[in-house]
Order: C-alpha cells, then sequence, then structure tokens
C-alpha cells in the first residue's frame, strides 16, 4: 500500500523473495494509481541511477481509488498528472481533451475528493484516470518483458532520467520536460504541426508543470542521457514521441550537435510560456521531500570510492 516507490521497491522485493513472492497493490498515489501499479516491471534506483536494478513481477490485482489522493500534498497531485498527460498525447485524443477541460481544477480538488466539486466534475475524474489506465495497460501489457522497445508509455522518460535525480526534481516535473523537449522535436519530425506542438505544451504550463528546467543549459548531461537510452534500446534510442496528439511515434537518432541545437531551441520556444516554462513545486524539497540531488552525489562518489 503506497505510491510510486512502493510499488516498485515493494514489487521488486517480492520478486526475490523465493523468485515469485504474489502480491495485492492498493495504490494511493497517481502515479502508482495509473502507472506503476498496474506496471509488470519492479524496480529499485542504484549509486544515483534511475531503475538500476529489478524485475518483472507484476501484482496480481491492482486497486485505484482517487479517495486516497486526498491525504496528497498539491504538489504531489501536479507532478502525477504529468503521467496522464503521457498517455494522453501518445495514446488517446479523448483522454487529451478531457484534461483541457478539467484543467487546474483536478489539481485544487485533489481529483473531485474536497473542495469546490460536484458530481459531474467527480464522473469527469474517473473517466479520467480510468482511460490512463487503459491506455498505460494496452501499451504495457502487449510487451510484458520488453521484447521490442516501440513502447509509448515510455514518452517522457528518454532523456529525463539523465537529469531528474541531480536537478532533485519530483518525477513528473522531469517527465513533463522531457515531454516537452520530445514534443518539440516530433514537429521538427513533422509528426506534429505547430499548433498540436504548443497545444502540448499550453497543456503542461496550464497544469503547472516543467516545460524546462535550468539543467538542461548543461548539454552534456542531456547527452549523457541519450547515449545511455540509445545503449539501453539495443542501438536504436527509439524515443516515443506523440505523431498526431493521441498516437505515437519515435525518433531513433539524435546526434549531439543536434541535440544541442534544439535543446537551446526549444528553451527560447519555452521562455514564452508563463513562468518562463518552469514548473510550481517542481522540486522534491519544495513539497517536504529528501533532496535526491544529494542522495545521488553521496552515492556516486562512494562508488567512486570503491
Amino acid at each position: 500500500m503506497g505510491g510510486g516507490v512502493i510499488a516498485d521497491i515493494g514489487g521488486f522485493a517480492t520478486a526475490l523473495y523465493h523468485r515469485n513472492t504474489p502480491y495485492v497493490m492498493l495504490c494511493t498515489s497517481i502515479v502508482t494509481g495509473i502507472d506503476a501499479g498496474p506496471s509488470p516491471r519492479t524496480c529499485c534506483d542504484g549509486y544515483g541511477f534511475k531503475n538500476l536494478y529489478g524485475a518483472y513481477h507484476p501484482p496480481i490485482l491492482t486497486l485505484t481509488d482517487r479517495r486516497f489522493w486526498k491525504t496528497l500534498h498539491e504538489g504531489w497531485i501536479r507532478h502525477g498528472i504529468a503521467e496522464i498527460i503521457k498517455m494522453a498525447c501518445v495514446k488517446d485524443l479523448s483522454l487529451f481533451e478531457l484534461i483541457e477541460k478539467a484543467g487546474p481544477r483536478l489539481i485544487r480538488t485533489k481529483f473531485g475528493t474536497e473542495g469546490d466539486i460536484d458530481a459531474e466534475f467527480e464522473e469527469l475524474c474517473d473517466l479520467i484516470v480510468g482511460k490512463a489506465m487503459e491506455g498505460y495497460v494496452r501499451s504495457e501489457y502487449g510487451n510484458l518483458w520488453e521484447t521490442h522497445q516501440c513502447r509509448p508509455h515510455a514518452f517522457g522518460h528518454t532523456w529525463s532520467p539523465g537529469y531528474e535525480l541531480p536537478a532533485g526534481m519530483l518525477h513528473g516535473h522531469a517527465v513533463a520536460t522531457c515531454m516537452g523537449y520530445g514534443s518539440y522535436l516530433a514537429k521538427l519530425e513533422g509528426y506534429l504541426n505547430d499548433d498540436e506542438m504548443h497545444r502540448i505544451l499550453k497543456l503542461l504550463n496550464h497544469m503547472e508543470l516543467a516545460m524546462w528546467h535550468d539543467i538542461m543549459d548543461n548539454h552534456d548531461l542531456v547527452h549523457a542521457a541519450n547515449l545511455k537510452a540509445h545503449a539501453k534500446r539495443g542501438g536504436n534510442l527509439c524515443a516515443p514521441v506523440p505523431r498526431t496528439i493521441g498516437k505515437c511515434g519515435y525518433i531513433n537518432e539524435l546526434s549531439r550537435e543536434r541535440l544541442d541545437k534544439t535543446v537551446d531551441e526549444y528553451k527560447a520556444i519555452c521562455q514564452n510560456y508563463p513562468r518562463g516554462g518552469k514548473g510550481i513545486d517542481m522540486h522534491c524539497h519544495d513539497v517536504g521531500l529528501d533532496d535526491p540531488s544529494a542522495v545521488a552525489g553521496d552515492a556516486l562518489k562512494g562508488l567512486a570510492n570503491q
């Protein structure tokens, strides 16, 4: 019972114990409810790297009840919405439209569990959660053991793993910056037109998520993430991006020269948005959590000393 970290670590522990201990996941956060909870992948970080250790060990039952989300910090609600936007962008236009309709009211009411709510809005919240789960499960369970890397639900997870921990960012905000950059690349590929790209960026900004973080000025860090993703995915970047909103395409190559150029171009676009594209409460310490950048730094120092 818990959020995404508990789902990943608890599931990994049960995978190790007798190699196959069954478990039920009761999801108390958005990230667990529509992503980590029903996921067949379990994992934990190691030596400052995201998800270094893991196993394929899905729960026998996942229970998602948004009433648990009433207890969450508003910042945890906000960053969790990024995982729903992810599925909307690459799997379900109707979900994208529902999020646009609901807007930041999702955050203020904690998905219709407190404050200014009515039956119609609660039904809208249920529909958003249900569609997000359906899109995720359809993407994940057709490729349970990642035998291929055409994985729509990895949108926003190609470059962000390289700077999420050093920046001390909440996961959803890091994913949102990566979705924004990926949408710009999709536009350059001809997958999105200018209006579609800005529609995605406007939704991210309207939901108070980060489109940009200054750590992305460190091109070496972003490029290192690009290389790691390329290697992890069998020598093919296979970065999922929207191919029109609600469908998925892939970018297979991104040279260092093009990366440097496009990151700077994307930054210039973000500057024209409210807050310069920055998110609200986008760091872990902003919502009362430990700063993972310090933990990651200590771990890497320990690894170097070994």
